[in-house]
């Protein structure tokens, strides 16, 4: 039955688990653990960011131009529910919205939040309400540029992080740039001493953390899968140049993190990034191939040389240009491809 929850977890599209996520965050009991109702009971949930991640800036743009999947997203309805939620954004600024409202890394209670933001417990409370509901419609902050038929859904936008060496993300929703959930059990020992927790809440408890757990999952896998195209394909993201992807397969990311390679292949399916130059690509464009990475090669060989060149020439060039160890007759069928292409 794990394994079953597990699976379908997994296979949920970003809309579907941005709406899970947003019903478990607007359970009375989640919100309670978040944010400690009284002083001295310590904050059970927190969030743990994924290193280099961020919420892209599309986040707080609310343009109502943007169409996703051929649907017109129901803006008037949205904006109408969360009325001025903007502009208190706005009053309190980015960076102590996203320190008490978006990471919630402070352990405070909600109270405390909307005083450190100088908003009411009533503005804090709305605005605490709309970011789960924004989150739960992701696809409002970034519009799709691929196909419609392809029905892909834009993660992240690849970006520089500070000091330009590093690549990080700017994730168009804010359940993925919060990350996991960290759950302090201790903490949630000491409700239970102190009757921070009643008795209905106990019998609900259990689910609550187990959904918690699925989701974290699945979270951690993505993150991670997401982290190794990062660090893989550096040289290419600098570049732009195909052949300057590092082959990286689904079944070498499987045995990496220790899980099932269908594991993989359903947290990427139908997921896509922005990259450095502003183009949409399937993650899948990510984890090339050793095969593929050989044919940008060689038809960038070809390119240069115009085919007068022998097949051990191009395989001495793949090695040593490429880093690419494969044998001659790997090269004359691939040739042939191209050729016959």
């Amino acid at each position: 039955m794990g394994r079953l929850r597990i699976a379908q977890l997994l296979t949920l599209s970003e809309r579907d688990l941005a709406r899970l996520i947003a019903e478990l965050e607007t359970d009375p009991l989640f919100v309670k653990l978040r944010f400690p109702p009284r002083p001295g009971l310590r904050q059970v949930v927190r969030y743990e960011r994924p290193p280099g991640a961020r919420l892209a800036s599309t986040f707080y743009e609310l343009r109502e131009e943007l169409i996703t999947h051929g649907e017109a997203v129901d803006v008037e309805a949205l904006l109408a529910q969360h009325r001025g939620v903007i502009q208190l954004i706005q009053r309190m600024g980015q960076e102590r919205f996203e320190r008490y409202f978006l990471y919630g890394e402070e352990g405070l209670s909600l109270d405390e939040v909307a005083e450190a933001c100088g908003l009411s417990l009533e503005e804090g409370r709305q605005v605490h309400e709309a970011i789960v509901a924004f989150a739960a419609r992701a696809e409002f902050f970034q519009p799709m540029t691929l196909p419609a038929a392809q029905r892909f859904t834009v993660l992240a936008r690849i970006e520089r992080l500070r000091g330009g060496r590093q690549w990080g993300l700017a994730f168009t929703s804010p359940h993925l740039a919060r990350g996991r959930y960290l759950i302090d059990l201790e903490a949630l020992a000491q409700w239970r001493r102190e009757g921070g927790i009643t008795p209905a809440e106990r019998r609900r408890l259990k689910r609550l953390v187990t959904t918690m757990e699925l989701i974290n999952l699945r979270q951690t896998t993505l993150h991670r899968t997401l982290a190794e195209i990062l660090q893989r394909q550096q040289r290419f993201l600098t570049t732009r140049l195909e052949e300057h992807l590092t082959p990286l397969t689904l079944r070498a990311l499987a045995r990496e993190f220790r899980v099932a390679p269908s594991t993989i292949s359903r947290i990427i399916r139908q997921r896509s990034l922005i990259t450095p130059w502003g183009e949409e690509r399937p993650l899948a464009d990510f984890l090339p191939s050793q095969r593929r990475v050989l044919r940008a090669w060689l038809v960038r060989f070809a390119r240069e040389t115009q085919g007068r060149v022998t097949d051990e020439t191009l395989r001495q060039r793949l090695a040593r240009e490429a880093h690419l160890t494969v044998s001659r007759r790997t090269v004359t069928a691939l040739r042939h491809h191209l050729e016959r292409d």
